[in-house]
């Protein structure tokens, strides 16, 4: 397998989605290098450098962007299993709501995961663990009878020095081998040398860029 570029979409098996995880990738891209930039004397930043709210909050962005529809953090009785093993309901919360053409809806459920780029655990390993909860969470969450259900794993790595472009493309290269995935990633030349300073023991934390990972469970 040839290693693939900094920037990239393979939306199969989620085609349909392909506009969504185009425009999410753009919209990435874009922040990152104006961010990166440190344009009109704004500290450098980057959008992946936080939580999973935020995270979300930018999918949401990039689906209103493509034309479609959302809603966000939306109330839900999700279900879930008893200590006898019964099934109940209990008041939560979804994730995101959303549609591409006012038509077919989905209900996602996602996870953040930042993750080093020296770990020893192959890092399509560690996703799909994390990808396998939000997909189990999006079996808990109600569709009301009209949505699809999808999990959605952002994925975050990083490196206490500045990792090399083909250390990057191994990595995206890795994470791919997941099958049944769909995955967007990018990651910015201007973003390249962005780090946060951990003053607390000197280090300096490179996240060089982002990807996102796609999967329907297997109950939806």
């Amino acid at each position: 397998m040839s290693k693939l570029p900094l920037n990239g979409i393979i939306s199969s098996p989620s085609r349909e989605l392909a506009p969504m995880m185009r425009k999410w990738q753009r919209l990435m891209k874009t922040l990152g290098t104006d961010w990166a930039n440190k344009k009109h004397g704004i500290q450098r930043d980057a959008p992946w450098w936080y939580r999973e709210r935020t995270a979300v909050g930018l999918l949401a962005g990039a689906i209103w962007r493509s034309g479609g529809e959302c809603l966000e953090e939306f109330a839900a009785e999700k279900k879930h299993k008893s200590k006898r093993r019964q099934k109940k309901k209990s008041p939560g919360r979804g994730d995101l709501m959303f549609s591409l053409n006012g038509q077919k809806w989905y209900v996602a459920e996602a996870k953040l995961m930042e993750t080093s780029f020296n770990s020893k655990i192959p890092i399509r390993k560690k996703a799909r663990e994390k990808l396998k909860l939000a997909r189990r969470d999006a079996v808990r969450t109600p569709t009301y009878g009209l949505a699809k259900r999808i999990g959605l794993l952002f994925v975050v790595p990083y490196a206490t020095s500045q990792p090399a472009e083909s250390q990057i493309r191994d990595w995206i290269t890795d994470l791919n081998k997941l099958r049944k995935t769909a995955l967007v990633w990018t990651f910015p030349r201007m973003a390249a040398d962005l780090y946060w300073p951990d003053k607390q023991n000197g280090k300096r934390y490179y996240y060089p860029g982002i990807a996102l990972l796609v999967r329907p469970p297997r109950s939806h």
